[in-house]
């Protein structure tokens, strides 16, 4: 599903009814109703029928007249609270104002907000996805009576109060339950700290040919699990292991043996069918008690550091000759020979896509030249302080700049770059679009979430799924398994076992398509 700025729904809107001449009443009209429906939806689980629809002077308060109206048809009781006279409204919204005055609706004019700690629900329809800044006079008093109701809230395309640009929010703002927003997701909804205030996001259809997107130059994606189940690789049912693919996992040092256990099992879990891990000699007989299905091959290390030395790039060369898929860097730990063992084999590496994340990025970062030498397909995933160390740059920067140059940045490294994050981010050198990914939470934020992530994308690699999309379905699955885990754990608790654990239900989410395709998050 496209994500827009604000300016480019405003241009699809425009072309939509000049050019395609549907009528910006008709627009209004389906917009208005998505809320009511959504609306309708609350009141059902919820004791009363009482409805305030808060409305504003432009084209947000137009849709909640309308909202209004639909809702009042249905049999329940509303009370429209205007902010200002209904007299300075323009175009549509007067019309439908004066629509539902006609049908008898209850309504009132305001120049300070009443009180709504009666109704049942409240629908935010002050401002819309243009506004900037913060609140100020009669739009910040009714804000916070808003939120002040203590019920339900619904907001009208975006909560008032956030910029529908970039997602800050300057000032008070609405804290909606649900907010419903008009034929696609506006940038500012997607990210922080906008998130916090907008609840769940659906997305309303209100008959925008999909065509008139096309026009535009948009830059950004959701991860669209509708797109997505259709990559899941096919299993035939006479398949073998060999059939779901192997793949060679180089990871593990002093210190970091969880690691190489959370990226076998991931991978696994995502269906390939073979996996051999790669680990420093004296960790054997540890990771041999931590893993049963992973062949585990020891290698060359370094002594008394126990990590792999220069000499193991024969051997891991060989491994990997029938391998589908490369993993590289999960808990390697940064000893300078361990460095130049990865650089020495991203170099070599042929024929097979390599995932490369953790301590192999921080060895690439040492030697920004291996960029340019490596020919094998590869997907890095790094952390915006990982990737900061990989463009020689900082962190502010990745942070401030992620959305606008995330794609310069994959070409610059030459593969798929996932920027990990609230929300992820996922790039290709061959992709026009950047793809942002809305499953996950903040309780992923734990030691060795991501060595998880580099199972999965390892094990949908071996599979033979194209490296965006192998990076994309895992990183959706990971988000979703995260997800799924908060449900029973919570947020606080979480620890990357429990993402590895959730993997088979979020698989199964996916491949059944058991989630609401306007439903966002």
């Amino acid at each position: 599903m496209y994500i827009v700025k604000p300016e480019q729904m405003k241009r699809i809107d425009e072309i939509a009814i000049r050019e395609f001449g549907i009528p910006s009443g008709t627009l209004m009209e389906k917009a208005g109703r998505g809320v009511a429906m959504t609306v309708k939806s609350l009141l059902e689980r919820v004791d009363g029928n009482r409805v305030a629809v808060v409305c504003g002077q432009g084209n947000n308060g137009g849709d909640g007249w309308v909202c209004a109206r639909y809702l009042l048809n249905w049999g329940y009781e509303v009370e429209v609270v205007q902010m200002g006279e209904i007299s300075t409204l323009k175009g549509d919204s007067l019309e439908n104002a004066r629509h539902a005055i006609g049908m008898g609706i209850s309504f009132g004019e305001y120049e300070t907000p009443p009180e709504l700690k009666e109704f049942n629900v409240v629908v935010d329809a002050l401002v819309g996805t243009g506004f900037r800044g913060a609140p100020r006079g009669a739009l910040n008093l009714f804000i916070n009576a808003i939120n002040q109701s203590n019920a339900p809230v619904v907001s009208v395309d975006i909560p008032s109060g956030v910029d529908g640009e970039n997602g800050k929010v300057e000032g008070s703002c609405v804290r909606a339950t649900v907010t419903v927003t008009f034929a696609f997701p506006k940038l500012g909804l997607l990210l922080w700290p906008a998130r916090h205030y907008v609840g769940s996001l659906k997305v309303v259809d209100i008959g925008i040919p999909p065509e008139i997107a096309l026009r535009e130059k948009i830059m950004y994606e959701t991860n669209d699990p509708k797109e997505l189940v259709s990559y899941l690789p096919f299993r035939p049912g006479d398949g073998h292991k060999g059939t779901f693919g192997k793949g060679v996992i180089i990871a593990g040092g002093l210190s970091y043996t969880g690691a190489p256990f959370l990226a076998c099992e991931a991978f696994l879990r995502s269906g390939a069918g073979y996996a051999v891990l790669g680990i420093p000699r004296s960790l054997y007989d540890i990771m041999a008690s931590k893993l049963t299905e992973t062949v585990i091959k020891p290698l060359p290390e370094v002594r008394k550091k126990r990590c792999l030395s220069l000499r193991a790039l024969g051997e891991i060369l060989a491994m990997i000759e029938d391998a589908d898929s490369l993993v590289v860097g999960p808990g390697l730990g940064r000893y300078c020979e361990t460095m130049e063992l990865v650089q020495r084999l991203l170099m070599r590496v042929k024929n097979i896509p390599v995932l490369v994340d953790a301590d192999a990025l921080f060895a690439l970062g040492k030697a920004p030249e291996v960029f340019e030498k490596i020919i094998s397909p590869v997907v890095f995933s790094p952390h915006p302080g990982e990737l900061s160390n990989m463009l020689g740059t900082t962190v502010e920067d990745v942070l401030n700049h992620r959305l606008t140059e995330a794609r310069n940045w994959a070409k610059k490294l030459g593969g798929v770059l996932i920027i990990k994050g609230n929300p992820t981010v996922i790039a290709s050198e061959e992709s026009e679009r950047i793809y942002l990914n809305l499953t996950g939470n903040d309780g992923m934020a734990t030691a060795g979430s991501g060595d998880v992530l580099s199972g999965l994308i390892g094990g949908f690699l071996a599979q033979k799924v194209d490296p965006l999309n192998a990076a994309r379905i895992a990183v959706y699955l990971h988000g979703l398994s995260g997800d799924i885990a908060v449900s029973t754990i919570g947020r606080r608790s979480l620890i990357a076992t429990d993402i590895l654990n959730h993997i088979p239900h979020a698989i199964q989410t996916l491949e059944n398509g058991l989630f609401d395709p306007e439903i966002l998050f």
